[in-house]
């Protein structure tokens, strides 16, 4: 993790507690002495959200040109976030499309589990 360009450094504007990545979610717990911008080291597909679950402004997710996240952190103060890869109808519908391909498979193998036991 680290400052977008044409901010102060992490250690000058920042000091990062911690980043914790699981699946599809990335906590961070990050301290700010002052308006900053943290890049995240993600591609920056449609759905991804930033949720502030503490902190005293609510924080901004955006793209950098390089297709990296740039997280907007707007005031002075210790920010709980937590950037998470959100529902798009894209993601819902190739799903759905997984989701009834398996149900028709599982369905032909019982159907011919059950025709050859006959």
């Amino acid at each position: 993790m680290e400052v977008a360009p044409g901010r102060q450094s992490l250690t000058d504007v920042a000091e990062l507690h911690s980043a914790v990545v699981r699946s599809e979610r990335i906590w961070i717990d990050v301290v700010a002495s002052g308006p900053s911008t943290l890049l995240v080291e993600q591609f920056c597909f449609p759905g991804y959200r930033v949720d502030t679950r503490s902190g005293p402004a609510p924080a901004a997710l955006r793209c950098r040109d390089d297709g990296r996240l740039l997280i907007d952190l707007p005031e002075a103060g210790r920010y709980l976030l937590r950037v998470r890869l959100g529902l798009t109808l894209t993601r819902l519908v190739g799903t759905s499309v997984s989701l009834v391909a398996l149900a028709i498979w599982l369905f032909l193998l019982w159907h011919a589990k059950r025709g050859s036991v006959a």
